[in-house]
C-alpha cells in the first residue's frame, strides 16, 4: 500500500514526465519536473508578500524551452481522495465539496496572467484536467466558490492536442509575469 504523500510524489513525477514527452513530441522526458515541496515554497513566501520565480503550482520548467507552456498555465496536481462529488456542485448543497477545494487551490496557486489547471486522478481511473482555458471539453461546469467557469476532459484528450494547438487557443506564446 502506497501512503498518500508517496502516492502524490509518484502521480507528480509521471506527470511531469507526461508533459515533457507531450512538449518536446517525444523527444525528452526532462522539461518539466516537480516543484519545492510541490508549491509549498512560494505559497509560504506568498503569504510574506514575496514572489518565487517558477515555483508556484506542482510543476516547473527545469530547461527554458518549457516556459512557454508554464506561460500558459499553473498546474495543481491531486490524486487518490477517494470521494469525488462533483454532483454536490450542482445540486446545491451548500458545504464546500472536496473537488471545488481543490479547483480554489488550483485558482490560488495561479501565477498572475496564467491559467488555473488542475490535473487529478481517482483511485482505478484514468486522469482529467480542469482549466478555465475554453479547451475542447466532455464537462464545463461553474464553480460558485470560485466564480470561474471550468472546461474539464481526460488528460489523454488535452494531450491529443499538439503543444502548438494549446498555445493557439491560448492567444498567447508567453503570459508569465516575469520578475
Amino acid at each position: 500500500m502506497v501512503k498518500g504523500s508517496q502516492k502524490g510524489s509518484s502521480f507528480e513525477r509521471e506527470l511531469c514526465k507526461m508533459f515533457s514527452l507531450w512538449w518536446s513530441e517525444g523527444e525528452r522526458d526532462d522539461i518539466f519536473w516537480r516543484t519545492a515541496g510541490s508549491g509549498a515554497r512560494a505559497t509560504v513566501r506568498k503569504s510574506v508578500g514575496k514572489d518565487t520565480y517558477g515555483q508556484n503550482g506542482d510543476m516547473q520548467a527545469i530547461d527554458p524551452v518549457g516556459e512557454p507552456l508554464l506561460g500558459i498555465f499553473t498546474f495543481e496536481f491531486k490524486v487518490g481522495y477517494g470521494k469525488w462529488d462533483i454532483l454536490s456542485m450542482i445540486d446545491g448543497n451548500s458545504k464546500e465539496t472536496t473537488f471545488q477545494s481543490f479547483l480554489q487551490q488550483a485558482v490560488s496557486q495561479c501565477i498572475v496572467g496564467t491559467e488555473p489547471a488542475l490535473v487529478f486522478k481517482r483511485d482505478r481511473h484514468k486522469p482529467m484536467i480542469c482549466t478555465t482555458l475554453g479547451i475542447e471539453h466532455d464537462l464545463r461546469i461553474r464553480d460558485s466558490q470560485t466564480g470561474k467557469t471550468w472546461f474539464c476532459t481526460s488528460l489523454e484528450k488535452f494531450l491529443a492536442n499538439s503543444p502548438k494547438e494549446i498555445i493557439s487557443i491560448s492567444g498567447t506564446r508567453f503570459r508569465r509575469k516575469q520578475k
